[in-house]
């Protein structure tokens, strides 16, 4: 059984959610493979860049066709940087169908595929190959928008472009993975994606990095005092106005803790002279051992986004026994269990948001339990066994 997966970049929730079922599934013994547009640094096995594939002067050729593409594409970064959202143009240069690894594999998984897949092409050539499409947010049965958002209006001309490239082409022999019954729900209930079969598949965490350390420990390691109160926030972009970064700041004001600490980070970052003193900003961080010590020398992680699937931050966060404080929304009900390794937030506002902190910060967590409970239902082993039941299964059909 031969699988690949498609995705875009290495880089980002998605690419992390695909690398580490990549990872699981070649741990489980299966032959899985990564095919991506573009790749930077990488220790995973067997994931490969599709610029590999071509000689000098196709790679010249294919240089200038993506260098006019991204310009077309500004426009809509534009458009997403006025509304605070993140939307997706589903056409390519690319056709991923002519690479040899699509034509050696069984099964094709894909994953985050804006600007790499073109669906209208890709769905033609498939043949009776079985196609698993995970979702890691709504965009491809949402007209390409991320997540639902009151300015549509803004993205008409390429919405309907998404609509003429996706849907009329769809393959019927898609299952679709959502990794939350929350992004499944939303899909089902799609003019398009309601009559393909759908799977929940809970993704994966590395949870050999991510794991319960001693707070006192990691705190001396890092510099902090083990004294302190600290929250913690993280997200690749600290400006995407769904993370709820806003909000966040806005309940730190709210709170009347005197030895508190908030560890930030993220890219994006703007300075808040009111508390800056309090605060400490780490740029994006690639080394996750770096990440389990900052997820486990803080007293609580805070997830205020308006609304997610299923956040590889809270599952990293956890897995590294720090409970988490969020907003009752999207997959968040489904990842945290309140009391035990965390508090859900019904009200969405800062003062809510600040009231669950401060009881967070007072509650006895039983931070190596949140550890171990997380370690099982984010395993690797879980997730890499319902992959290759699913893929089984289509197998067998054909």
């Amino acid at each position: 059984m031969k699988i690949l997966h498609i995705n875009t970049y290495n880089t980002g929730g998605a690419a992390i959610s695909c690398l580490r079922t990549h990872k699981a599934l070649l741990e489980n013994g299966i032959n899985s493979k990564v095919l991506l547009r573009n790749k930077t640094n990488t220790k995973t096995e067997e994931v490969y860049e599709i610029w590999e594939e071509l000689n000098v002067i196709q790679k010249t050729n294919k240089f200038i066709q993506q260098k006019q593409w991204n310009k077309k594409q500004s426009a809509v970064k534009e458009k997403c940087s006025e509304i605070g959202e993140l939307f997706s143009v589903f056409d390519s240069i690319w056709e991923v169908s002519n690479t040899q690894l699509f034509k050696e594999a069984d099964i094709i998984n894909l994953h985050w595929i804006a600007g790499f897949v073109n669906p209208a092409t890709f769905f033609k050539s498939i043949g009776n190959k079985p196609v698993v499409w995970t979702l890691h947010d709504f965009a491809p049965f949402n007209n390409g928008l991320h997540y639902p958002n009151e300015n549509t209006s803004i993205f008409t001309e390429e919405i309907n472009h998404n609509k003429a490239l996706i849907y009329p082409n769809l393959f019927e022999n898609t299952t679709i993975v959502g990794p939350s019954q929350y992004i499944i729900n939303h899909s089902q209930k799609s003019e398009w994606f309601s009559k393909l079969n759908h799977q929940k598949i809970t993704n994966c965490c590395n949870t050999k990095q991510y794991k319960y350390l001693v707070k006192s420990d990691a705190r001396k390691e890092l510099g902090f005092q083990k004294e302190q109160k600290i929250i913690l926030f993280v997200a690749e972009q600290l400006n995407y106005k769904r993370k709820g970064y806003k909000l966040l700041t806005e309940a730190v004001k709210l709170l009347n803790e005197i030895n508190l600490q908030i560890i930030v980070v993220g890219n994006d970052y703007e300075e808040d002279n009111t508390f800056s003193d309090s605060i400490t900003h780490f740029p994006h961080i690639d080394s996750e051992a770096q990440l389990n010590k900052i997820y486990a020398a803080a007293d609580v992680f805070i997830a205020p986004s308006l609304d997610d699937n299923l956040p590889n931050t809270v599952m990293e966060s956890l897995c590294s026994g720090t409970p988490v404080v969020a907003f009752n929304i999207g997959g968040m009900p489904e990842m945290i269990n309140s009391e035990k390794n965390g508090i859900l937030v019904e009200t969405t506002s800062a003062a809510a948001l600040s009231k669950a902190i401060t009881k967070s910060l007072k509650f006895k967590w039983n931070n190596e339990a949140i550890a171990l409970a997380a370690k099982l239902t984010f395993s690797e082993s879980n997730c890499a066994n319902a992959y290759i039941n699913v893929y089984k299964a289509l197998l067998n059909d054909c």
